[in-house]
C-alpha cells in the first residue's frame, strides 16, 4: 500500500496502469510545500498474488524471482 496526493499525473494515470487499485481518499491529508494549501490523499494497494497479471507484467518473471 501507499499514499499520494490527489490530482497528480501519476495518481490519475500511472498507478492504475501498473495494477494498483485505489481504496480510499482522505480529505485535507497533506500540505503542499509552496502554496501551503491542503490537498486530499489517495491510497492505493496491489494484490501481489496477482502481480503477474495485467499491463506491464507480460512474460515470465526475471531470473531469481519467485513467481508463486
Amino acid at each position: 500500500t501507499f499514499s499520494t496526493t490527489r490530482d497528480t499525473t501519476a495518481e490519475k494515470y500511472l498507478y492504475t496502469q501498473l495494477g494498483f487499485v485505489e481504496f480510499g481518499r482522505l480529505p485535507d491529508y497533506a500540505i503542499t510545500p509552496v502554496s501551503r494549501r491542503l490537498v486530499d490523499g489517495v491510497f492505493f494497494y496491489k494484490d501481489l498474488r496477482r502481480a503477474g497479471e495485467g499491463p506491464g507484467r507480460e512474460g515470465p518473471p526475471p531470473k531469481g524471482v519467485f513467481a508463486g
